[in-house]
């Protein structure tokens, strides 16, 4: 069945620009996983800087970055000196990695 002409014309679909995506993502984003990602980053940056890394995390080539990121999970301590669970070290890597994906950091293959 072939639709009139006006039917494709209609005020169904609102136009929408790349900063309209940008709100509605940042609005989707959970409080809890927000705070827990910049929890995880602040302490990603902190081990960086402790190691004598000068450059943003931005700047590091992949290959550096990923020797860094290895270096701080089998690093990586709660404040007590205890070491993490797998779990919760799933879970940083998650965070780093979706930080790098959101500013289109890519590690190599």
């Amino acid at each position: 069945m072939i639709q009139p002409k006006h039917f494709f014309q209609c005020d169904r679909f609102k136009k929408v620009n790349s900063e309209d995506v940008d709100v509605f993502l940042e609005e989707q984003v959970n409080y809890n996983t927000k705070k827990k990602t910049e929890g995880d980053l602040k302490l990603c940056i902190a081990f960086l800087q402790n190691e004598g890394e000068q450059r943003f995390r931005e700047f590091i080539p992949p290959c550096d970055l990923n020797q860094h990121i290895s270096h701080f999970i089998l690093s990586v301590r709660k404040k007590g000196g205890d070491e993490f669970e797998p779990l919760s070290l799933r879970g940083m890597i998650s965070s780093i990695d979706c930080y790098n994906a959101k500013f289109h950091i890519v590690f190599p293959s």
